[in-house]
């Protein structure tokens, strides 16, 4: 069996118009977009709910703006 992530995140792109970013177990990968992006770690809200290998990053909000790019 094969790790869900992929599978799950093609699905909801597929079927909805959800935007998706799929986090493997590794929630605290949120950190990697505040390093890539050069931002404040202390001004950013997030929340990445799921279980397992089934994790959605579903709020990223930056100084109470959700970023756009």
């Amino acid at each position: 069996m094969g790790n869900p992530v992929f599978d799950g995140c093609t699905l909801m792109t597929r079927e909805t118009s959800v935007k998706v970013c799929g986090l493997c177990h590794g929630h605290y990968h949120y950190l990697d977009i505040v390093q890539h992006d050069r931002i404040d770690p202390d001004q950013v809200v997030w929340q990445a709910p799921g279980l397992n290998h089934n994790i959605w990053l579903t709020h990223f909000i930056y100084q109470g703006r959700t970023p756009i790019h």
